[in-house]
């Protein structure tokens, strides 16, 4: 398979490439470019030259454009599905889900665009500007990064390229090492529908080659960039001063709360379904399970008995209900992140044993609010790190140890006493009796205080990918 450059299809410069492997045969599945600093330069100029031209086409055409991919992604469901399994690991419902949201982003970003307009206002507050007039027009930034996660592969396309894309901006779109191929597959789809060459293109490699482009360039306008509270923190420490936007996803260590009045049964539901996701691989979901004393054993007992019942195998058989990590290499991490958590004072009382990419679901107890997992730890695997608790203060200020709380979810029969305690912690956003999959991309989000830069979803969005420019007409010259 070969990267995707000004509408070609073409190796690296360099011409090294690496193996990208199925995570759950452990077979090749493809030979991947290794992009190097000419390709990323090459593909820079491309994407320059390309962006007055689509930036100045009109919207209904561009729209049209992207509604054409729209239906030729549709058409090729099958094969995506296919893919994002493979090198993923994901289970088939997983990967359909993933696609489906894919699906609804897109239509609803293309629908949305009655939302992105001009403005203007009448300057009346002295007398000599009383004939000025102040129009608010859009433009876009320029050039987008986009960093694409191995996590969600395929869906994060649709929230941070297809928004650039509609407001006229040109996209480079990075996946992932470990997931390479369905980026290609729904850049491919793309550029059949009419884009023009240069307006989204597709570099494959490692995410530090292209970082370390990042810091020796100024060319590039905005960057999409997805990974862990730590690692983000450390991109925008190194990176941020380049670049007019930068836009970073990211949910930390986030807690899951469970009152001592709680449906016990349903926050324990509530949990494997969200943990073992991908197989703990995603950034929403919980990571710290911080239970009331009254409640922690029969949440205990309850969980065991559930993740007693998971089966684990071939992601692409239905029933098969956990899957493989990435790769060995994130299974031996989480595998280290276990054994660390358990030297610092906890008890696995359940799993944790690695078998190549798997990691049997495991249930940490005796986590206290000075361990590592308690703070800013964040386990991307299938780890429940269970931290009890007496009073709702105590439960806050072990929500609150955390520099990076993006969900909370809070589980109670009194949503009174969840609403109070909602505003006792430092959250992004706030879940009662359920979870992160219960929300919507409709849904509009607010900035936590790390992503002042940055916002998600729909309400602004589009402001997100394109920046204001003020002009002032004085009236009172005769036309």
């Amino acid at each position: 398979m070969k990267m995707i450059i000004n509408n070609e299809f073409v190796d690296a410069a360099g011409g090294d490439t690496y193996d990208n492997i199925n995570p759950y045969s452990g077979k090749l599945i493809e030979k991947i470019p290794m992009a190097t600093r000419e390709d990323y330069e090459i593909a820079q100029k491309n994407a320059r030259a390309a962006q007055q031209g689509w930036g100045k086409t009109p919207l209904r055409e561009r729209l049209n454009i992207l509604a054409d991919g729209l239906s030729l992604i549709r058409k090729n469901y099958d094969d995506i599905i296919n893919i994002i399994c493979s090198e993923s690991g994901k289970l088939i419902s997983e990967a359909k889900k993933e696609l489906n949201s894919f699906l609804f982003v897109y239509e609803e970003c293309l629908s949305s665009t009655g939302h992105y307009g001009n403005a203007s206002l009448s300057i009346d507050a002295s007398g000599y500007a009383s004939t000025m007039r102040v129009f608010y027009d859009r433009e876009p930034l320029g050039i987008f990064l986009n960093f694409v996660p191995f996590s969600f592969p395929v869906a994060m396309i649709a929230y941070r390229t297809i928004p650039a894309l509609v407001t006229g901006n040109t996209v480079i779109l990075k996946p992932a090492y470990s997931t390479p191929c369905s980026a290609l597959m729904i850049t491919r789809f793309l550029i059949e529908s009419g884009l023009p060459a240069g307006v989204l293109q597709c570099l494959t490699g490692e995410n530090g080659d292209a970082i370390k482009w990042l810091r020796e360039t100024k060319k590039i306008d905005a960057v999409c960039y997805f990974e862990s509270h730590q690692s983000s923190l450390r991109f925008m420490r190194e990176n941020i001063s380049s670049y007019q936007r930068v836009m970073l996803t990211e949910a930390g260590n986030v807690p899951l709360v469970v009152f001592d009045n709680a449906d016990v049964e349903l926050a324990v539901g509530q949990s494997v379904n969200e943990r073992t996701y991908n197989a703990g691989q995603a950034t929403f979901a919980a990571k710290r399970f911080i239970v009331n004393r009254k409640v922690k054993a029969e949440f205990v007992r309850l969980l065991i008995e559930r993740l007693n019942r998971l089966k684990t195998g071939d992601p692409t058989d239905p029933r098969t209900t956990l899957g493989p990590l990435i790769s060995s290499l994130r299974a031996e991490r989480v595998s280290d992140q276990i054994s660390h958590t358990v030297m610092q004072g906890a008890k696995c009382i359940r799993g944790g044993e690695r078998r190549g990419c798997f990691i049997t679901p495991a249930v940490l107890t005796g986590v206290t609010e000075n361990m590592d997992v308690s703070r800013d730890l964040e386990i991307y695997g299938p780890v429940f790190s269970i931290i009890d608790f007496d009073e709702n203060e105590e439960a806050a200020r072990i929500v609150n140890a955390s520099s990076r709380n993006g969900i909370c979810h809070i589980f109670s029969r009194n949503i009174g006493a969840a609403m109070r305690f909602s505003t006792m912690i430092r959250a992004q956003k706030c879940i009662i009796n359920g979870t992160g999959n219960l929300s919507d991309v409709r849904v509009p989000e607010s900035s936590a205080e790390f992503l002042e830069m940055g916002l998600e979803r729909f309400k602004l969005r589009f402001d997100e990918y394109t920046r204001e420019k003020t002009i002032l007409v004085n009236t009172r010259v005769p036309i």
